[in-house]
């Protein structure tokens, strides 16, 4: 899981392992009652769902357009007739 979040570059898996590592320590620090011993691995696999996820659109080219509107579909949106 840490070379994938570090996009299987070496240096990278260095500081990964790291932020993983403090993760994991503090979800042990953390364990109570209050704090669900799952809820860490919830928040690494959210972690590499997102960054993973993020590397796909990018390598994908996949993104939002945002339409353009013109003056007949904005007044279709409102109710009123434009006039042709």
């Amino acid at each position: 899981m840490v070379a994938a979040l570090a996009l299987y570059n070496p240096l990278a898996v260095v500081l990964v392992s790291l932020l993983i590592g403090g993760l994991t320590s503090a979800g042990f620090a953390l364990e109570g009652p209050s704090f669900p011993t799952g809820l860490v691995g919830t928040m690494e696999g959210i972690i590499l769902f997102t960054v993973l996820g993020g590397e796909i659109l990018a390598r994908y080219r996949i993104g939002l357009r945002h339409r353009a509107v013109t003056p007949a579909s904005a007044g279709a949106n409102f109710g009123t007739e434009v006039a042709p």
